[in-house]
């Protein structure tokens, strides 16, 4: 019984310890993935500014923005495109994470990567993101768009918008818009990740679902995405962790503030393989107790050989000594405790034997004294007897039997 508590308070106090290190685990994979989101973030942003302040795509810019308001709005693209294309194409992929590029005058589309459809990029950027980007002035995130590209292809993208402006007299003619792919974005984590079992999402302020390994779960509540309830996902952004069922298994949920962008970084941490070491401690336990148990069962046989059992023929000799045996004595084998008392006992029993004589010889001895002291006494008493008979025959006259 003391073994099998013993065993679940050992069980429980490691799992706890295991659960303990899969939070602490959890929580320095999303500082990673924070840290290295971070740089890429902040790759991208130089880039646009880079490219925002190039003195030739300054040049175009302005040209095309004087054209605006000199031809009524119309913007010569063709005119422009081979040099915009020249200065854009060092940036994009396949050496960097952005896939495509735009360049914004007055609103209008400008130029775009001959990859990517003008319309579509015209329907993905409003004027709505434009304004903000004019404002902000730094490189403005978008949440995720859908860009669809000249092969019939659509991508899941970030755009970044970075307002240009003018260097020697500080107006604003244009804003420079790069895409980068949310597979980049994702690919960030999935290379963090020590658990390829393991799933993170990242959310915008909306805690809407913006990157994902699982690219079904885009767009949509993160509250949806992982089946949790509003307290649950309170107790998560209060706490930073929630343990929850997810998938028919439990499941740590962590969380990480990106506070660069307003977006969050969650993870999902299946607890299957901490499951899988509390089982492998219980077993252990298990394997323990039955060892203590097969020692405790030949210790205790061992005990009953070496102390029980001299005990039970010490006790028999004992019985056969109340009996009226007293010749009787143990055997010493061994200098044992039970042997000190053994020996200890056969010494008392010899000295009370030795006590036994003397008193049997005292009493005999006394016996003797009493019978001669009687005959002494005996002798004295008959002669007196014996005189006082013959002065009572004389006095009576029977001389003869006097």
């Amino acid at each position: 019984m003391s073994l099998s508590v013993l065993g679940y308070i050992s069980s429980s106090i490691a799992g706890e310890a295991i659960i303990e290190r899969a939070i602490k685990s959890s929580k320095r994979e999303l500082q990673l993935i924070d840290s290295n989101l971070y740089t890429v973030i902040r790759s991208i942003e130089d880039y646009s500014k880079l490219i925002a302040s190039d003195e030739k795509l300054q040049e175009l810019v302005k040209e095309l923005y004087q054209e605006v308001h000199e031809n009524n709005g119309n913007i010569n693209k063709v005119k422009v495109r081979p040099e915009m294309s020249r200065i854009l194409s060092n940036i994009v992929s396949p050496n960097t994470m952005i896939i495509a590029s735009a360049v914004y005058v007055d609103m209008q589309l400008a130029y775009s990567d001959i990859n990517i459809d003008d319309y579509s990029s015209q329907q993905i950027i409003t004027e709505d993101f434009l304004d903000a980007a004019y404002e902000y002035q730094k490189p403005l995130w978008s949440d995720l768009l859908l860009l669809s590209f000249s092969d019939g292809t659509k991508e899941n993208v970030f755009a970044v918008a970075k307002l240009i402006i003018e260097k020697n007299y500080g107006y604003k003619p244009g804003i420079v818009v790069l895409y980068v792919n949310e597979e980049d974005i994702s690919r960030i984590y999935k290379e963090s990740s020590s658990n390829i079992n393991d799933r993170y999402y990242i959310t915008n302020s909306q805690d809407v679902v913006i990157s994902s390994q699982e690219k079904n779960d885009l767009n949509k509540k993160i509250k949806d995405v992982l089946a949790i309830d509003s307290s649950e996902f309170d107790e998560l952004t209060q706490n930073g962790r929630v343990i929850t069922e997810y998938d028919g298994q439990m499941v740590l949920l962590s969380i990480q503030s990106f506070d660069k962008l307003d977006w969050k970084i969650i993870s999902v941490n299946y607890l299957d393989e901490i499951n899988k070491e509390i089982g492998q401690i219980q077993k252990l336990m298990l394997i323990v107790g039955i060892i203590c148990l097969l020692i405790a069962f030949g210790l205790s046989y061992l005990t009953s050989y070496t102390v029980t059992k001299p005990i039970q023929k010490l006790t028999k000799i004992m019985k056969l000594i109340m009996e009226g045996n007293m010749n009787v004595r143990a055997e010493v084998e061994d200098s044992s405790e039970i042997g000190v008392l053994t020996k200890g006992f056969n010494n008392l029993m010899d000295r009370i034997q030795d006590l036994l004589n003397d008193i049997v010889a005292e009493q005999k001895a006394k016996q003797k004294f009493e019978f001669k002291l009687i005959q002494s006494q005996i002798k004295p008493h008959f002669l007196y007897n014996s005189l006082e008979t013959i002065i009572s025959l004389d006095k009576l006259k029977r001389h003869e039997e006097a």
